[in-house]
């Protein structure tokens, strides 16, 4: 092998959940010695960070992935590696549908990146580093890669979902709730503060069960009030906010926190007691009638954001 540093490019699809995975890859890829390319054209090995929540994701995973792979049978790059939730979700069949693919990683494998890069830049074929259960929960680490630009930046306060809703594949592919401590959090949010970001965008699949697997009653209203007093002029956004948990202690502590935005990101999904019956969030009916009046109640100019799905 050649004595310059192998070179990778990513390609981040889907979330902003997958965004902080595509960091955390490339983060592990600088402490051991890997460089980062400007496009996929300058690369030796090119990562696509997938996305297989619905078909026009998977669609689009699939489509870059066989991008990536024509760019390999050119000679544009010597390796196709292919992380996220699609081998997640689909790890017997990711090598069937598509045998370009030298490796396929996992959620909790993240930073074996640079050993599975390595291994297939050096002949390896058809390579996996998967578990079959998501359980893993990554810090950024002291010093991460940050692939935001502008003003904002996202912090991962938790991985994996409890909430067994019947149209969503999230539980199946990342796991149960769980939760990073608040200490923790603050030291990232400082960190991007200090790095001259000046919007915290805080997201998870649920952000409002933020806590709810810890020991010490930690909660997103304590998590917003606490990274308040890290002080000064910035703002804190919480993305994805389950209607059912919205509680009068969260929506005060929005209110209350001087750096906190006045919006709320709630997808309610559906209002007929059926539909939500079905849809497996059958309890959540009452919160969604009531929580307009509820937030207005107490932040006057709050904005208020929603889904809806319909022809379930």
């Amino acid at each position: 092998m050649s004595s310059r540093p192998v070179t990778v490019a990513f390609i981040s699809l889907g979330c902003a959940k997958n965004l902080v995975d595509s960091q955390t890859m490339a983060s592990a890829l600088l402490s051991n010695g890997l460089d980062l390319a400007g496009s996929p054209e300058d690369a030796d090995a090119i990562v696509i960070n997938t996305c297989a929540f619905i078909n026009d994701a998977r669609n689009e995973s699939t489509k870059a992935i066989l991008s990536a792979c024509s760019l390999k049978s050119k000679g544009a790059c010597r390796a196709v590696i292919v992380a996220g939730c699609m081998p997640q979700r689909y790890k017997n069949d990711m090598f069937k549908m598509m045998p370009g693919i030298d490796a396929i990683i996992g959620l909790d494998e993240l930073r074996d990146l640079p050993a599975v890069i390595r291994q297939v830049i050096d002949g390896g074929k058809h390579v996996t580093r998967l578990s079959e259960v998501s359980r893993a929960l990554f810090e950024p680490g002291d010093k991460p890669v940050i692939f935001s630009t502008g003003a904002f930046a996202y912090i991962k306060i938790a991985e994996g979902c409890n909430h067994p809703c019947a149209f969503c594949a999230i539980p199946s592919i990342r796991g149960k709730y769980r939760s990073r401590k608040p200490d923790d959090i603050i030291k990232e949010a400082e960190y991007l503060l200090d790095k001259g970001f000046r919007e915290l965008n805080l997201i998870s699949q649920d952000v409002s069960s933020y806590g709810q697997d810890l020991t010490d009653k930690a909660d997103l209203a304590g998590l917003i009030t606490k990274l308040g007093r890290i002080g000064g002029k910035f703002w804190i956004r919480i993305l994805y906010a389950y209607p059912g948990k919205i509680t009068d202690e969260l929506i005060n502590a929005i209110g209350e926190t001087e750096q906190a935005c006045h919006y709320f990101d709630v997808p309610v999904q559906h209002s007929d007691p059926d539909i939500l019956k079905a849809m497996l969030r059958a309890g959540t009916c009452n919160h969604v009638l009531d929580l307009p009046q509820r937030i207005r109640s107490r932040i006057p100019d709050a904005a208020l954001r929603t889904s809806i799905i319909t022809g379930f």
